[in-house]
């Protein structure tokens, strides 16, 4: 894929990287051989911009250190490009986003309705206490509900 001005990002830092690491050492890479290799000759600021960011993740390397110079790969740069780039690195954070999210619903879910259970067993242990009081307090209605169903005789 070459370079183009209307890519995302994250695409534009998979071509670049991808363009470094499949060059030999014996090249020397500068930011404006590089622009022109992937096509962006009129994007020099702009790939400049792309290797330095590069630069900072550890994709690539620069023995002048400052981002001016030369540039080459090194490991971390060919596993990462190979495992997919910037671009899949995206895909599995929007994933695990959309993923912790799910997971934060559902605990949220479950957490209210831990609190409505939990009320409503107090609710009905309340109610539970207010009848037995009752039935101590007034002992002629000890038997109320087997009276309603008719089972015991007297």
């Amino acid at each position: 894929m070459d370079y183009k001005p209307d890519l995302s990002p994250e695409e534009k830092l998979n071509v670049i990287l991808q363009k470094v690491v499949n060059m030999s050492e014996a090249e020397q890479l500068t930011y404006a051989f590089i622009a022109n290799l992937v096509g962006a000759s009129d994007y020099t600021k702009e790939v400049f911009e792309i290797l330095l960011k590069l630069l900072k993740d550890g994709y690539v390397t620069s023995p002048q250190g400052g981002g001016h110079g030369y540039y080459y790969s090194n490991f971390d740069g060919r596993l990462f490009i190979d495992n997919g780039g910037y671009v899949k690195a995206k895909e599995i954070l929007e994933t695990n986003l959309k993923v912790s999210s799910r997971i934060l619903i559902q605990e949220q879910t479950y957490r209210l309705r831990l609190l409505w259970a939990t009320w409503s067993a107090g609710i009905a242990a309340a109610l539970l206490l207010l009848w037995n009081v009752f039935l101590w307090i007034n002992p002629t209605y000890s038997n109320f509900p087997y009276i309603l169903f008719g089972i015991i005789r007297k």
